[in-house]
């Protein structure tokens, strides 16, 4: 369901915005071996795109949303994780790995209407930048893996309130921050979408 109250100029848009969110939706579950909710999202343009805590309410940012549908795939990703609050052991879920899994969901399906990439430089980051340079990192360990099911496991590993750090131990023998400068002297290059 779209709500386009607030904006009543931009019917078309949402139209279009349903359409795409309906054909990525299931999509989304299917590639993550989830059973699609049976609660409706509401999708609404806001300030800011963000998804709450129900995972019921998409906020779609109205300016963002005029040129950029591949996001509704990065909340949908959101949607997908329901990560829960605190781990077995107490600590909350690395926002790298929230937001990275989210755009790596938008790499995999969201290819938009934008001219959206995944970039991360040399001196980048993946705790610093949650958002593309983790995706690469994800994108790049899923590669490494040599997997088809790497990212659902990953995913189902952290659902069940384990740790990143014992998913990578198990599937590489490395902790998270060799595998990284791994991937640092693999990956030199700035722009790495489409893979």
């Amino acid at each position: 369901m779209f709500d386009y109250s607030m904006y009543q100029n931009h019917y078309e848009r949402a139209q279009k915005l349903v359409e795409y969110f309906d054909g990525h939706y299931q999509r989304v579950f299917a590639f993550f071996s989830k059973k699609v909710p049976n609660d409706r999202i509401r999708i609404f343009f806001g300030k800011g795109t963000w998804v709450n805590d129900e995972k019921t309410e998409i906020s779609y940012d109205i300016y963002n949303s005029l040129v950029d549908t591949g996001c509704l795939v990065h909340e949908i990703g959101h949607i997908v994780q329901n990560y829960p609050e605190k781990n077995t052991y107490g600590e909350d879920t690395p926002e790298w790995v929230k937001e990275g899994m989210a755009e790596h969901c938008r790499y995999r399906f969201g290819k938009d209407d934008s001219d959206w990439k995944i970039v991360c430089s040399q001196e980048g980051y993946y705790e610093t930048d949650i958002y593309y340079c983790a995706a690469a990192f994800i994108i790049w360990l899923e590669k490494k893996s040599q997997r088809r099911d790497f990212i659902p496991k990953l995913n189902n590993w952290i659902v069940s309130g384990e740790r990143i750090e014992d998913f990578l131990m198990c599937v590489f023998k490395q902790d998270v921050r060799p595998l990284w400068e791994d991937y640092k002297h693999d990956f030199p290059r700035e722009v790495i979408y489409p893979l």
